[in-house]
């Protein structure tokens, strides 16, 4: 994983929530859109979902950040620490992000109901919950 993702997802995060506290958004409206599921730890950096998706993914398969929800880390038994970041996609880029995750073949972009959590986490829960609302 990029060192940077976890305090540049704090770092949005606390700022987000700064500019939220004028203008309220409720928790439970996606505007239709879907929780996208990256894992950094997992991604071979090949560039295909980039070149698939003209940009939408990073080379490393990162989603755009102004789309960034949260950074989770999990115990895995094996692997020890794995990190999971999610991200909101707006409706509009569902079949885009969709091409990212057709030709990932490591498999560390995947949408949040197609993806099985290492472990328990009530952020996880809710965003199951706020998805299929």
């Amino acid at each position: 994983m990029q060192p940077s993702y976890a305090r540049t997802v704090w770092d949005l995060a606390t700022n987000r929530a700064g500019a939220l506290k004028s203008q309220p958004v409720p928790r439970s409206d996606l505007g239709g859109g879907r929780i996208l599921v990256y894992g950094p730890d997992e991604e071979l950096s090949d560039g295909a979902a980039q070149l698939e998706t003209n940009g939408y993914f990073d080379v490393y398969n990162c989603p755009p950040w102004d789309t960034w929800i949260a950074l989770v880390q999990f115990s895995d038994g094996e692997k020890g620490r794995t990190a999971h970041l999610f991200s909101w996609v707006p409706p509009v880029f569902e079949s885009v992000a969709q091409r990212g995750i057709d030709v990932n073949p490591e498999a560390s972009i995947l949408w949040l109901e197609d993806w099985r959590s290492p472990g328990p986490s009530v952020l996880v829960d809710a965003l199951r919950q706020t998805q299929h609302r």
